[in-house]
C-alpha cells in the first residue's frame, strides 16, 4: 500500500500548503523590488519615449511661462 502511503502524504501536503496561504501576510516580512517590476512592465523603448516627452513637456511648460510673464 505504498500508493496509499504517498497519496495521504501528497494530501497532507497539499492541506499544509492551503494552511499557510490562509495565514494574513505579515508586512514586516515582504519585500518588494520594484525595479524588476518597471523593466520588465515597461520596456527600454518605452522609457525613452517618457523621459522624452516629459522633457517636451517640461520645455513647452517654460516656453509658455516665460511668454506669459512678459506680456
Amino acid at each position: 500500500m505504498a500508493g496509499g502511503e504517498n497519496g495521504a502524504l501528497e494530501l497532507e501536503r497539499i492541506i499544509r500548503s492551503a494552511e499557510a496561504m490562509r495565514r494574513p501576510l505579515q508586512l514586516a516580512n515582504l519585500s518588494l523590488e520594484v525595479a524588476p517590476f518597471l523593466q520588465a512592465a515597461f520596456p527600454r523603448r518605452v522609457r525613452v519615449q517618457t523621459y522624452l516627452r516629459n522633457t517636451a513637456v517640461f520645455g513647452g511648460s517654460a516656453i509658455a511661462l516665460v511668454a506669459v510673464s512678459l506680456i
